[in-house]
């Protein structure tokens, strides 16, 4: 199946924002299904049968998702901001943690994904909710409700599919998707109206789920505020704002902002809390621990769950870079994504024997910058992370000239992009052997560095916070 387009998806949530759910447009809502099916090659045209018995799932026992709210527990926490952790991946959790921290446990309403997001947590917080503690509803009145709003958009969605050339069970899985959101919609409607929050602040308000929450507040005229997820590689991704105003990372993304169509006065340069230049571990004991000598570079590739065939491809032009390069100078380590699946890469042929494979996960995310020499990515999110650091970056282009996240690294910032194995290892070569090269490049990752990031850590949550606390000065001097 191919992947559809940006343009073709912010065409059909335009398209869908025609229709409303209890007054909400649902197009935004649904957006992050429709990046991560159709973009990002999640949807699978062959689960039929697993949607299937998701959609029974949904529409008959909702139940079993929503346990109900405890409106005597949470009465003490009427009118605090409220605050999301909606990941247990580390570097989303790390958007929120530092605000939490800076503003306290007992001033902010946490909603929590679950337990295990629960258990990163330094110190516990004094009001919060996990995911299923959302109010319960009328099911059967949202059931008919639900099927209204079908009845309403069912001919949208089929000129979509045609003109997309998508296999028709993606039908059922958007459905499902939309069954979801709807859900939460009449949930956090109850909630909210409960809680009376003074603010929302989200790590990203047109995710699943977040994207119902931010939206019921602004039904409700409770103020919203959004971090910036990632890099802007494109507008489906951030555009249009569910948020009231929207935290940049530094000024190249304020800059994206702009050219995708949001107003000057809605973004707020405020840096990225879960960004760091600080290296936090060890090379030489990490080294050792690894069984490679001391003088040997260590060349990183961070992968990302892109399409099967280019995540093949990409891995397959490292390896080819990796045979041209001597093992006595150098060494591979290959980083994956959180959510791929080391056995993937294990089970491609010709990797070379001076590639690191992590099969135990004994490496962390902190450790792969301390080992790392050189890191290599076609767009993964680890690829900001190691610019702040300071360490060279090497884009590896396998989509045919389409860079996505890493087109800023190449049109902005000026820094290397190969298509195969022969240009990898020239330079990578060039870099260890070439001074005025090196130095080059190590001045264009720290002036881009400088441009993409304005603040990490606590500095940027203050930020965050002073931008929010600003945002209510102005508004009272307008209202009075």
């Amino acid at each position: 199946m191919n992947s559809v387009t940006s343009e073709e998806l912010s065409k059909f949530e335009m398209e869908l924002n025609h229709f409303k759910f209890r007054g909400i447009p649902i197009g935004s809502l649904i957006t992050s299904h429709l990046i991560l099916d159709l973009m990002q090659a999640a949807f699978n045209p062959n689960d039929y049968l697993k949607e299937t018995a998701m959609f029974y799932y949904l529409k008959f026992f909702p139940k079993k998702q929503i346990k109900g709210f405890d409106f005597n527990k949470h009465a003490k926490s009427k009118g605090l901001p409220i605050l999301t952790f909606i990941s247990e991946r580390r570097h989303i959790f790390d958007m929120s943690y530092p605000v939490y921290e800076l503003i306290g446990s007992e001033n902010i309403f946490c909603l929590i994904k679950n337990e295990k997001v629960f258990n990163l947590f330094g110190f516990r917080p004094t009001h919060y909710s996990f995911r299923n503690e959302l109010p319960t509803y009328a099911f059967k009145l949202w059931r008919k409700d639900f099927q209204v709003l079908w009845s309403q958009i069912e001919k949208t969605l089929t000129n979509f599919i045609d003109r997309n050339d998508l296999p028709i069970t993606y039908r059922l899985r958007f459905k499902n998707n939309l069954l979801g959101e709807t859900r939460y919609l009449i949930s956090f409607e109850i909630m909210l109206e409960f809680l009376e929050p003074k603010y929302i602040l989200t790590h990203y308000d047109r995710y699943s789920f977040t994207a119902s929450l931010c939206s019921v507040a602004k039904k409700f005229s409770i103020p919203v505020f959004t971090m910036s997820h990632g890099i802007v590689g494109n507008s489906i991704g951030y555009t249009p704002l569910i948020a009231d105003k929207v935290f940049a990372w530094g000024e190249r993304q304020m800059q994206d902002y702009l050219r995708f169509g949001l107003e000057e006065n809605k973004i707020v340069v405020a840096g990225a809390p879960q960004m760091s230049q600080d290296i936090k571990a060890d090379k030489a004991q990490l080294k050792a621990k690894l069984g490679i000598k001391s003088n040997i570079k260590i060349i990183l590739l961070a992968t990302n769950p892109i399409q099967k065939k280019l995540r093949i491809k990409l891995f397959e032009i490292f390896c080819i870079a990796l045979n041209k390069l001597s093992a006595n100078e150098y060494y591979g380590v290959l980083k994956i994504h959180p959510s791929e699946n080391m056995d993937f890469y294990t089970s491609l042929e010709n990797i070379p024997p001076n590639l690191f494979l992590d099969r135990e996960k004994s490496i962390s995310y902190e450790e792969y910058f301390a080992l790392a020499d050189m890191v290599c990515n076609y767009n993964s999110a680890f690829a900001i992370d190691a610019i702040l650091r300071g360490l060279p970056l090497v884009t590896i282009n396998v989509h045919d000239g389409y860079l996505f996240q890493a087109k800023d690294y190449f049109e902005s910032g000026k820094l290397p992009v190969v298509t195969n194995g022969e240009e990898l290892a020239s330079i990578i070569e060039a870099y260890f052997n070439d001074n005025n090269f090196a130095d080059s490049l190590n001045r264009r990752i720290s002036e881009y560095a400088s441009k993409c990031c304005y603040a990490s850590g606590k500095d940027a949550a203050r930020n965050i916070l002073l931008g929010i606390n600003e945002y209510f000065k102005r508004r009272e001097i307008q209202n009075n």
